[in-house]
């Protein structure tokens, strides 16, 4: 199902006057022809200008897309090659139904001093991006996460952490 997005591209113009923005989703075999469809005037000297590009997208796919393209300013002429300026954007799903979700058992060893700590993580129920205060006391414990997704930062604790299986 796709589904419009947007991606706003900002870029320093010297010149001042019209700019051209052309993208098309990456493909390195057979690359397609730019949509040159956004036109947009900048006054130049070295200010920021932008623009907005619509584009369409589905987030339900599992597969990251890569829209790239180059800004130009309109006194060259369309499809040549002087004076463009690239740029790359990832759209990457947030379909949790792409990866594997397994409950993980995290035991903490303290190391002699008042264990603290954060857990990072994608938990699997909520769908959401997880910041998890931890200590000695709220450990041993059971996460249904994405496989992979955790990152953490502790003091004065060693984690173990074992896949105890799907969630």
């Amino acid at each position: 199902m796709l589904t419009p997005a947007t991606i706003n591209v900002e870029f320093i113009a010297n010149y001042a006057g019209q700019h051209r923005v052309c993208w098309r989703v990456q493909n390195l075999i057979t690359p397609g022809t730019y949509a040159c469809t956004n036109i947009v005037t900048c006054v130049g000297g070295g200010n920021m200008c932008s623009t907005i590009v619509s584009v369409m997208v589905d987030p339900e796919s599992c597969d990251p897309v890569i829209f790239e393209g180059y800004i130009q300013a309109t006194c060259n002429e369309e499809g040549s090659l002087v004076d463009r300026v690239p740029f790359e954007v990832t759209y990457t799903p947030t379909n949790l139904c792409c990866y594997t979700c397994n409950t993980y058992r995290i035991i903490g060893i303290n190391t002699g001093m008042m264990p603290v700590g954060t857990l990072y993580y994608i938990d699997c129920t909520t769908r959401e991006f997880t910041v998890l205060p931890i200590t000695g006391a709220s450990l041993p414990l059971d996460i249904c996460m994405v496989k992979d997704s955790l990152t953490y930062a502790v003091n004065n604790l060693v984690l173990t952490i074992t896949d105890i299986g799907s969630c």
